[in-house]
C-alpha cells in the first residue's frame, strides 16, 4: 500500500468541510440582516395600536396587531435560521450532530439562490459514505 494514501481523501474531505462551514457562516450574516427588514412593520404595527385614529376604532388596533404578529414571526424565523446556519457550520467542522447538519442543509434550500446551492452541495457532501463514516467516528 502506498504511504499516505489514506491521508489524501481525508485531506480533501477536511478542505471540503472547512469550505462548507465557511459558507454556512457567510450565509448566516445576510439571513440575520433580513430580519431587520421587518422592523418597519413592527413600528407601523405599534403606531396603529398606540395612536388613536379618528373613525378607525378597533380596525386600527386589529391591523396593528396583525402587522406586529407577522413581523415578530419573521424576525424570530430569520434569527432562528441564522443561528441554525452558524451551528450547522460549527457542527460540520467538529463532525458531530449529523442529523442536525442534514436538517440545516435541507432547510437552507429554502433561501434562494445561495442557500439552495449551499444546501444541495451540503446534502450531497453529507450523504457520501466517507463523510458519514467520519461523523460516526467523531
Amino acid at each position: 500500500m502506498i504511504e499516505g494514501a489514506d491521508e489524501q481523501p481525508n485531506g480533501r474531505v477536511d478542505a471540503q468541510t472547512r469550505t462548507l462551514a465557511l459558507f454556512h457562516y457567510l450565509l448566516s450574516v445576510p439571513v440575520g440582516f433580513m430580519s431587520l427588514l421587518s422592523l418597519p412593520l413592527i413600528f407601523a404595527g405599534l403606531d396603529l395600536i398606540l395612536t388613536e385614529t379618528p373613525g378607525m376604532g378597533k380596525a386600527a388596533v386589529f391591523s396593528g396587531a396583525t402587522f406586529l404578529v407577522w413581523a415578530a414571526c419573521i424576525v424570530i424565523i430569520a434569527i432562528g435560521m441564522a443561528v441554525c446556519l452558524v451551528l450547522g457550520g460549527k457542527y460540520l467542522m467538529e463532525r458531530r450532530n449529523y442529523t442536525f447538519c442534514l436538517a440545516v442543509a435541507g432547510v437552507s434550500c429554502l433561501i434562494a439562490p445561495f442557500g439552495t446551492a449551499l444546501g444541495i452541495v451540503t446534502l450531497l457532501f453529507l450523504t457520501k459514505g466517507t463523510t458519514k463514516s467520519l461523523f460516526d467516528r467523531a
